[in-house]
């Protein structure tokens, strides 16, 4: 593989981790996540730096530890939200907790006569994404102010430095320009050269396989899904000397047909498949949650739990089917689709040691985690986005309808229909409704539903209501209400 420049994204707990790495691996750059605290020694050999987002204050007395000399190192830096907090709070500026927050798509305006190469070829008003309860409120020695929104700090630069902050999230589909703005900082800022093509992660993945498996046997879980039909396809391909296992699973809570559907599309595709089907194990599977047994998957409504008590069902079953199949339990490896937001979603230590955990992968189970500790899980996939598995999938020669297969997790509609025995009212229900209803126009109606719906405010985890919006059609309407319910209305997360 060839040498190419390098990104360092320093993670502080960011769940838009994974887009700032998709977004730099799409531009041709390589990118890798890796720890806020991080020593210099291991940070010096990357071209630039960007530190991601987090859902923690830089005032909190558990705040990430941080590694202050990245500052002193002299590459270009990116600060993105609590980036930018940290930067400029390490620098001599100032950071204050604001009255409120911004959360979500906001008009921000550059500053005129600025010429910031970060904004270079946009526009001087854009829509960006917000998430922040704290607000830059004096700029560092050195640093100007590029871009603001509502009044506050929304990006700031230190040109002979090259060191740069924005407030929002250019690396979500939500900022107009985000892309340009990573752009920008890549090659514009830090003079870096996009070289890191598909064809550098399809050959690590390939290595990656041969190099972990040697000559064991494999066992892979087939859904059906693109992630685990690419990984089949990459263990055919590495040839490797032990044999490779592909088991798909009925458990009973799949798409209707979607089990017959799967065989025949993957025998199809050369993927010599066992099915089992087994159904009642899962429904009546249990596992260890914190320090109790959980109650059967049948009886259990919550999401979490029910994710934790599924991905332990598919580690038991693989020592049921490594049994059957006359395989050895202490060398066969696990064999799975994992994906890197998968990871860092779960908050697992491969992709993130400060996230938050917004939902548990069946995949990535305290069970799992034991595996890869015994070196007996092989995730070719687990650097790579969905886009990028899709093109991979392509480049393979994977027929069209499995590469773009609608996404369907392995829980299947286990965790995809939501469950509750009593309707999800706390005590501010009502205060929460109240505030909700300022937002209502003549023609637009608010209505707060006792639904708990996950979410992710500042890059944490947040369970709350759900807010539907009805009356007349009018999309502009409709729109601008969505945008100001978040900044305001904390209890709804949807």
């Amino acid at each position: 593989m060839g040498q190419h420049h390098r990104v360092a994204i320093l993670d502080p707990g960011a769940q838009y981790g994974k887009l700032i790495d998709k977004t730099v691996r799409k531009l041709g750059v390589e990118s890798q996540i890796v720890d806020l605290a991080s020593p210099s020694s291991d940070l010096a050999s990357y071209d630039a730096y960007i530190i991601a987002g987090g859902g923690s204050s830089v005032h909190d007395a558990d705040a990430p530890k941080y590694n202050p000399g990245i500052f002193a190192l002299g590459k270009p830096i990116l600060g993105i939200c609590y980036g930018l907090q940290l930067m400029v709070k390490e620098l001599g500026g100032e950071v204050r907790k604001l009255d409120v927050r911004e959360d979500g798509p906001i008009e921000m305006t550059l500053e005129g006569g600025n010429g910031s190469a970060l904004f270079d070829g946009t526009p001087e008003k854009q829509i960006v994404l917000m998430t922040h309860g704290d607000t830059v409120t004096k700029l560092p020695q050195g640093f100007v102010l590029d871009a603001t929104s509502d009044g506050l700090t929304a990006a700031i630069s230190n040109p002979s430095a090259k060191m740069y902050g924005t407030q929002f999230h250019p690396e979500t589909d939500l900022t107009q320009y985000g892309s340009q703005v990573i752009s920008n900082f890549l090659f514009k800022v830090s003079g870096l050269t996009a070289g890191y093509t598909l064809e550098d992660r399809h050959r690590a993945a390939l290595e990656e396989i041969r190099d972990t498996v040697q000559d064991r046997d494999v066992l892979l879980f087939v859904s059906g899904g693109v992630d685990s039909t690419i990984t089949a396809l990459l263990m055919a391909e590495a040839k490797l000397k032990g044999k490779v296992h592909a088991v798909h699973v009925d458990h009973g809570m799949m798409r209707h047909n979607e089990s017959e559907v799967v065989e025949v599309a993957l025998k199809d595709a050369g993927i010599d498949l066992d099915v089992v089907r087994d159904p009642e194990f899962f429904m009546t599977a249990s596992t260890d949650i914190r320090g109790r047994r959980s109650s059967t998957l049948e009886e259990t409504t919550d999401p979490e739990e029910k994710r934790a008590i599924i991905g332990d069902a598919f580690i038991k079953l693989r020592n049921r089917e490594i049994d059957r199949l006359g395989l050895c339990p202490d060398t066969t490896v696990l064999a799975m689709g994992t994906l890197r937001p998968d990871l860092i979603e779960s908050a697992s230590e491969l992709a993130s040691g400060n996230a938050k955990v917004i939902k548990t992968h069946h995949n990535d189970t305290p069970l799992v985690r034991e595996l890869r500790r015994r070196n007996q899980v092989i995730e070719p996939l687990k650097e790579l986005h969905k886009d990028e598995v899709r093109e991979l999938g392509t480049r393979l020669g994977a027929p069209e309808e499995l590469v773009w297969r609608h996404p369907f997790p392995g829980p299947g509609l286990g965790i995809r229909l939501l469950c509750a025995r009593d309707p999800y009212m706390k005590a501010d229900f009502d205060d929460v409704a109240r505030e909700l209803a300022k937002h209502a126009t003549d023609d637009i109606r608010t209505t707060l539903l006792p639904v708990r719906t996950v979410g992710v405010q500042g890059d944490d985890r947040t369970l709350s209501y759900l807010a539907a919006l009805s009356g007349k059609e009018d999309w502009p309407t409709l729109q601008r209400i969505a945008r100001a319910i978040p900044k305001s209305v904390h209890g709804v997360n949807r």
